[in-house]
């Protein structure tokens, strides 16, 4: 049996933008540039850290996504 390189573990602690980010086939830098919005904030969002993220990033993202902001958490 083949493991995916993503753990059961990294499942369990993945963001919600995160998985939501992968359900859409694209990576970080792909949504950056989609959104208008930097990797480095995409990865602190993505590690759990959105103390100081702006609302307007938070829309960026959820419009490319394609999903309502409240769905990112």
């Amino acid at each position: 049996m083949v493991l995916e390189s993503t753990t059961w573990k990294e499942v369990n602690e993945m963001t919600k933008l995160e998985e939501l980010r992968r359900k859409a086939g694209m990576t970080q830098a792909q949504l950056s540039q989609k959104s208008g919005v930097s990797v480095p904030v995409i990865v602190k969002i993505e590690n759990g850290g959105i103390g100081g993220v702006l609302g307007r990033n938070l829309i960026a993202l959820a419009e490319a996504l394609e999903v309502q902001v409240g769905e990112l958490f």
